[in-house]
């Protein structure tokens, strides 16, 4: 049975509307009380399902609240994910997405053909998802395989230092000039410094690729000894931004005044050495260990004369030119 995984993204707003809402109205009714207040809202957790048979779209992508198929990705959209989609469920992972349902109700006064009149409850929705870009959805590293537990995603801490250590943060940079990584943050004293500070050291495999300030490791130490002290690294998630000759790492990480009383509680109290995912459910499945790249290829029909290796760039169609592809092609295939 596949595993969820909530995809990466910088932030929590809803940015990807979802369409097809208004034709599915009844069963999203379901998922809202009885007794609809007034501008109703459901935060939730929503399922990325590709569609290859769908008759109409074969690269339509729907999306599943609780079971329940609430519209689909847009159609110049949906082709962009195919990609990430069939390299998750390979890998045994249901890709999910925050989801956004805002929703009304109110009584209409109608009028049938002999002009009598009657009331019908009327229900309209609006979904929306958060959505990153497809190379910001999953992270091109794993997590360690020693105990570990990520913090929480938070606003932006700038590394310092990234110039001196851009052999460790090549490996990550990618065409696209942006990149998700888990990074292990680090206490360590600063010899170089007569009052010898703890600072935070960030680490990306295990590699050093600079550090923070003195006031952003005193946000973060706190929580970096606590769990230091059952034996687990804090993880948290980190951009690379830039290329070869220059690149920037960013935090984004919640600080230790942040933390809530219940992640708190719910963090491990001992037994080092078991990997553990986050305990915050919207962060359940961030620790997750995933191929960092997609493992599939384009593959062309015959006829298709184009190069060895090229794949079609985001929002592309094909020529009406080209040969008809046989029914049921597979696009996309495993490496």
């Amino acid at each position: 049975m596949a595993r969820p995984f909530l995809l990466w993204r910088r932030n929590d707003w809803p940015n990807q509307e979802v369409v097809g809402v208004s034709y599915r109205t009844e069963a999203i009714r379901a998922l809202f009380p009885r007794m609809l207040p007034n501008d109703a809202r459901l935060e939730c957790e929503a399922d990325l399902v590709r569609e290859p048979s769908n008759p109409h779209d074969r690269q339509a992508v729907a999306v599943v609240v609780r079971g329940v198929h609430i519209g689909y990705l847009p159609r110049d959209v949906a082709p962009n994910y195919q990609a990430l989609l069939q390299h998750l469920e390979v890998s045994a992972f249901r890709a999910q997405v925050l989801c956004s349902l805002r929703a009304s109700e109110w009584i209409e006064t109608v009028y049938d053909r002999n002009d009598h009149e009657r009331h019908q409850t009327v229900f309209h929705c609006r979904a929306s998802i958060c959505l990153a870009e497809p190379h910001l959805c999953v992270p091109v590293n794993r997590p360690p395989t020693t105990a570990h537990v990520v913090i929480p995603q938070g606003s932006a801490i700038q590394v310092l230092g990234e110039e001196h250590h851009l052999d460790a943060i090549a490996p990550h940079v990618r065409p696209e000039g942006e990149t998700w990584v888990h990074a292990t943050l680090h206490a360590f004293i600063d010899e170089t410094k007569k009052s010898r500070p703890e600072l935070i050291e960030v680490r990306i495999d295990d590699r050093r690729v600079g550090q923070l300030t003195p006031k952003m490791s005193s946000e973060l130490l706190p929580v970096v000894r606590h769990l230091g002290a059952s034996g687990h690294l804090a993880v948290v998630r980190a951009l690379v931004q830039g290329n070869r000759l220059k690149a920037e790492v960013t935090l984004f990480v919640m600080r230790s005044h942040e933390l809530t009383s219940e992640w708190l509680a719910s963090l491990p109290a001992g037994a080092p050495g078991v990997a553990l995912a986050p305990p915050i459910a919207a962060m359940s499945m961030a620790a997750v260990s995933i191929p960092p790249r997609p493992t599939v290829r384009f593959n062309p029909p015959r006829g298709w004369n184009v190069p060895e290796g090229w794949e079609p760039p985001p929002g592309w169609t094909p020529s009406p030119d080209l040969p008809m592809p046989p029914p049921g092609w597979k696009f996309w295939v495993l490496q």
